[in-house]
């Protein structure tokens, strides 16, 4: 049974923790994008490093499947021996199984051994993009605050500003008709800035849904604004899955669900050129850089490493 004290500090930590939900950490705004531009180039770093993912994690599960059929066909007649018509078989099906799964195993370790510490950086690095984004997401995606963030250094804004600066429900409506007619996004600010300053009742009288008259406004960097963030959120969700299936984690359904919702959000000019069909690299070219980045790297005994032949 639940104790009046009990339900005193239930209250206390629900408030403290509405306390510390509402605290916002200045630190995470340091990197974070501040326009449309910085937008885009997120996206493009994210992109990047995504792409680098999916080569590494592909050139890792191909050489596994290739090795695993190599050395199935290889265990297969492994033990067995023919007098005649007859064949003996000295070791048996469930020791070749055995033998097998643990040559797949060695090799596979060694195979994601060779690119883990490039993969853990890359995937640390798509989750610090993912922290900048998150930090000022917000801003780009309220009409209302980007019409406010465009026309923030506009001087036309503080005159207007100043001449409805007593102005009634009335002017204001018509400030906001003349704002969208014109395409005056400063005018529509100040008039927006006027409407907020209002009381209750005489924001009634004004016709206008703020969102309405921004969304009229910065359409096309609501648009940019939507897709760069889209796409950086793609980048980072299928970096983490294509790290994942190259440590052999299979994805989801309910992971892949997730991804295509996502992927419905973004144009269909952006999501043609996302073709993971023009990032692959071949085995050959993937070795050739981890030989750069690994000078003299060893390659075990009866281990096929990458690009390198067959065991």
């Amino acid at each position: 049974m639940t104790t009046p004290n009990d339900k005193i500090r239930a209250g206390l930590d629900a408030r403290n923790q509405a306390k510390s939900a509402g605290s916002f950490d200045l630190a995470s705004l340091q990197g974070a994008p501040a326009s449309i531009a910085d937008l885009q180039k997120l996206a493009a770093k994210a992109t990047a490093k995504r792409d680098r993912l999916k080569v590494l994690s592909e050139s890792i599960v191909s050489a596994i499947e290739q090795h695993t059929q190599k050395k199935k066909a290889e265990f297969a007649e492994l033990g067995k021996t023919r007098e005649g018509n007859l064949i003996r078989d000295e070791l048996g099906d469930n020791r070749r199984r055995t033998m097998l799964d643990r040559e797949v195993s060695r090799f596979s370790r060694e195979a994601r051994k060779i690119s883990s510490e490039e993969r853990v950086k890359l995937v640390q690095e798509l989750r610090d993009i993912s922290s900048k984004l998150e930090a000022t997401k917000a801003g780009f995606t309220d009409p209302v605050g980007l019409l406010s963030r465009r026309t923030l250094a506009d001087p036309k804004r503080a005159t207007y500003s100043a001449n409805l600066a007593s102005a009634g429900p009335v002017a204001v409506e018509d400030a906001l008709r003349t704002a969208v007619l014109t395409g005056d996004a400063s005018l529509a600010a100040a008039s927006l800035n006027r409407l907020d300053a209002m009381s209750k009742d005489s924001r009634k009288l004004v016709r206008f849904s703020k969102k309405d008259v921004a969304e009229s406004l910065v359409a096309e960097e609501l648009g940019k604004a939507t897709e760069f963030i889209t796409m950086t959120e793609i980048a980072a969700a299928e970096g983490e899955l294509a790290n994942g299936e190259a440590e052999g984690k299979r994805t989801t359904a309910n992971q892949k669900i997730g991804l295509g919702i996502m992927k419905s959000k973004l144009p269909k000019t952006a999501e043609a050129e996302d073709d993971p069909e023009k990032k692959t690299l071949s085995a050959e070219t993937w070795e050739k850089q981890l030989d750069a980045k690994f000078p003299g790297r060893p390659v075990p005994d009866n281990v096929t490493v990458i690009g390198r032949g067959d065991a």
